[in-house]
């Protein structure tokens, strides 16, 4: 094994192995130099340049994992220093279906959460 610390992290947290997992929104900036390395729809790795696809990319079939793609995003732009009034529109766009898919995905527990106690 050439990175033994690399193989303990797939081992550990299951590497590409993540169909089990949900509401994950991964977040992939065409600008950030790691983008290669991020998490796609299969068969589809974008690159900068000639990427013209869709924005939101559906993991799963119920939605509950998706991958952005920011063509003008960068190394964690979406989560960081909001800055409307400069930020590229993708950015911007990302950060709304980030909030959208978040606030789905709480409303969704409390709804499951509530018919729990009422049954119990």
């Amino acid at each position: 094994v050439s990175d033994p610390w690399g193989e303990w992290l797939n081992l550990y947290y299951g590497g590409v192995r993540i169909g089990s997992q949900s509401n994950i929104v991964f977040s992939n900036g065409l600008l950030d130099p790691w983008s290669a390395g991020g998490v796609y729809k299969p068969g589809l790795n974008p690159t900068f340049g000639d990427y013209q696809g869709p924005m939101v990319q559906n993991l799963t079939s119920d939605g509950s994992m998706i991958a952005l793609i920011i063509k003008f995003g960068g190394h964690h732009t979406d989560l960081m220093y909001s800055d409307e009034k400069h930020d590229p529109q993708c950015v911007i766009d990302a950060r709304r279906i980030e909030n959208v898919y978040i606030e789905k995905w709480i409303r969704e527990w409390n709804e499951n959460a509530s018919s729990q106690l009422i049954r119990d």
